[in-house]
C-alpha cells in the first residue's frame, strides 16, 4: 500500500507524518484510523468541538465515501487534514397555513331559536285553551288575558333558553327553570303595562282605537317577554336585551294584526302566539349568532351529522371565553378565547379525568393554538368545525 504524507496543525504547530492508505477502501474510515493513531501519540488537530473535518488533496476537498483510487490520489502530494466551522444552516420561518376565504352562512341556531320559541308559545296557547274550558276564577277578560300572558311567557322563555343551553352542552333544566322565572316576570309586567296603555286608547271608543289598543297590548307584552328572556345573557352580551325588546315587540304587533284577519279566531290566535314566540327566540339568540365573530359547531358525531335536536353550537365574540364540552362528559375538553378578532384554542386543565384530548387541524392540542377559518377540532368521536363569519381585519 502506498505511503502518503499527512499534513495537519496541532497544539505543537504544523505537523507532517507518513501513513499508508489502501486504494480499495473508502477514504473516511482510513482517515478516522489516522486520527486515532495521532490521538494515541498525543497529537490533536486544532479546532472547536463543533467543527467538522475536511480532507484536501491538491487544492480540492475529498469525499470520505470514495476510495483513494476513485478519487485519483497519488503519494506525490500530501493529504491535508483541517478542522473548520460547520456552515450555518439557514432556517426558514414556517409559512403559516393559508386561511380559506370567509363564506357567509346561516348558523343552525339562527332558525332553531325561533322554532323553539314558537313551539313553546304554541304549547302555552294549547294549555290556555284547555284551562278556559274549566269553570272557576278564570271568567273575566282581564283574568283570562293575564293568564294567557303568563302561560306564554312561562313556556316560551324556557323553550328558548333550554334549547340554547342544549346547543352549548349546558344544563337544560337549570336554563329552563330560569326561563320560567324570567318569562313569567316579563309576561306579568307586559300584561300590566299593556293593559294600562290599551285602556287609555280604548277610552276613545271607536273601532280604530280597539285595533290600536290590541296592537299596543301585544307589542308591549312581546317586548317585555323578549327583554326578560334576553336578560339571561346580559353579562356577556348586553345588546341581546335591546334585540329582545325590538323583535319581541315587532312580533307581538304583527301577531295582533293577524287577529283582524277573517277566518277562525282560534287559528289566528295560535299563529299570533307562535309569531310572538319566534320573535322572542330571534331576539334572545338568533341575532347574536349572526353578529358573532365565529361559530364553533358540531359537524359530526360518530360519523353522523347531528340534527337540530343534537346540535352543539357556540357563538364566539370578542372578549369572551367559551368552554367546549362533549355530550358524554361535563368536563370541558378545551376552551376558546377571542381577542381583537382572533380566537385561539387552549387545552383543558389536567384533572385526572378520562376525557379525550382535543386535536386541532390534525395536531394534538398541547398549547394555545390560533384557530383559522375552516379548522376541524376533533374530540374523541366528535368533530367540530370553526367557521368565521367575517374576514379578519388586516
Amino acid at each position: 500500500m502506498p505511503a502518503y504524507y499527512v499534513e495537519f496543525i496541532s497544539a505543537q504547530g504544523p505537523q507532517r507524518l507518513p501513513f499508508t492508505l489502501d486504494h480499495g477502501r473508502p477514504l473516511g474510515p482510513q482517515v478516522r484510523q489516522i486520527l486515532e493513531e495521532l490521538n494515541q501519540r498525543g497529537l490533536v488537530l486544532t479546532g472547536g468541538p463543533d467543527d467538522e473535518l475536511t480532507i484536501r488533496w491538491h487544492g480540492r476537498t475529498l469525499s470520505e465515501a470514495q476510495t483513494p483510487g476513485e478519487l485519483g490520489l497519488s503519494p506525490d502530494r500530501p493529504l491535508e487534514l483541517r478542522l473548520r466551522r460547520r456552515p450555518q444552516r439557514i432556517v426558514e420561518a414556517p409559512v403559516p397555513r393559508p386561511e380559506p376565504a370567509v363564506i357567509r352562512f346561516l348558523p343552525k341556531g339562527a332558525y332553531a331559536s325561533p322554532l323553539a320559541g314558537a313551539a313553546g308559545a304554541l304549547a302555552a296557547w294549547g294549555l290556555f285553551t284547555v284551562v278556559t274550558e274549566l269553570s272557576g276564577p278564570f271568567s273575566s277578560y282581564a283574568t283570562l288575558d293575564l293568564l294567557a300572558a303568563l302561560l306564554i311567557g312561562a313556556l316560551t322563555a324556557p323553550a328558548v333558553l333550554g334549547a340554547d343551553a342544549a346547543r352549548r352542552a349546558e344544563s337544560v333544566p337549570r336554563a329552563a327553570l330560569l326561563g320560567v322565572l324570567l318569562g313569567g316576570v316579563g309576561a306579568l309586567l307586559g300584561s300590566l303595562v299593556g293593559t294600562f296603555a290599551a285602556n287609555l286608547l280604548l277610552a276613545r271608543g271607536d273601532d280604530a282605537s280597539f285595533l290600536a289598543a290590541r296592537v299596543v297590548y301585544w307589542m308591549i307584552l312581546g317586548a317585555e317577554i323578549g327583554a326578560l328572556t334576553a336578560a339571561r345573557f346580559f353579562r356577556t352580551d348586553r345588546r341581546r336585551v335591546f334585540d329582545g325588546v325590538v323583535t319581541g315587540g315587532v312580533a307581538g304587533a304583527l301577531g295582533a294584526l293577524l287577529l283582524a284577519l277573517p277566518g277562525p279566531t282560534d287559528f289566528w290566535h295560535a299563529v299570533a302566539v307562535m309569531l310572538l314566540g319566534a320573535g322572542v327566540g330571534v331576539g334572545a339568540c338568533a341575532l347574536a349568532l349572526r353578529r358573532s365573530l365565529a361559530i364553533l359547531e358540531l359537524e359530526s358525531a360518530r360519523g353522523r351529522r347531528p340534527g337540530l335536536r343534537r346540535l352543539l353550537e357556540w357563538p364566539l365574540i370578542d372578549g369572551a371565553t367559551v368552554a367546549v364540552r362533549v355530550p358524554e362528559t361535563a368536563t370541558p375538553a378545551l376552551t376558546v378565547q377571542c381577542e381583537q378578532g382572533r380566537c385561539r384554542a387552549l387545552p383543558a386543565a389536567e384533572d385526572g379525568s378520562a376525557a379525550p384530548r382535543a386535536v386541532v387541524a390534525g395536531r394534538p392540542l398541547t398549547r394555545p393554538t390560533e384557530l383559522r377559518n375552516g379548522d376541524v377540532v376533533n374530540i374523541g368521536p366528535f368533530e367540530y368545525r370553526y367557521r368565521r363569519r367575517r374576514p379578519l381585519a388586516s
